[in-house]
């Protein structure tokens, strides 16, 4: 689970933990992933920081280093900034739910996810772009 669980005071502490072998090898911004692929992650990350350590000051922290961990992998700030208002607000947003809302709202994207249709084509350098496929698809 990749976590660190403490007692103070008789309260539970969590933080998260990563060996010391880990190179933190996030996409870097040149790799022709979809957009999607990365800000996944950074919402995710963001939300996983919130949601797994009970120290405010441990929080920014860890936010901190994952910030530091991007920009070494040849992000911008300007280019995360966005990201990270954005990764704050859907953190903030999924903590004040109750976990049976969260299940509702993950079993109706699932249900919805189950009536899209995948065209996949092996990739070809003469073929047709991409754009133009999605055009006569549509």
């Amino acid at each position: 689970m990749d976590l660190t669980i403490s007692t103070r005071n008789t309260h539970l502490h969590t933080t998260i933990y990563a060996k010391k072998e880990n190179f933190y090898l996030y996409l870097p911004p040149h790799l022709s992933h979809p957009k999607g692929c990365f800000t996944g992650l950074f919402l995710g990350m963001v939300l996983r920081i919130r949601r797994l350590c009970t120290d405010k000051s441990d929080v920014d922290r860890k936010i901190d280093e994952f910030l530091h961990q991007l920009l070494a992998r040849g992000h911008t700030r300007t280019s995360l900034t966005p990201l990270f208002i954005q990764a704050e607000a859907n953190a903030a947003t999924y903590m004040a739910r109750s976990p049976k809302e969260n299940a509702a709202i993950l079993e109706q994207k699932e249900e919805d996810g189950s009536n899209q249709v995948y065209f996949h084509l092996q990739y070809h350098p003469e073929d047709s772009k991409a754009s133009t496929i999605q055009e006569l698809w549509t």
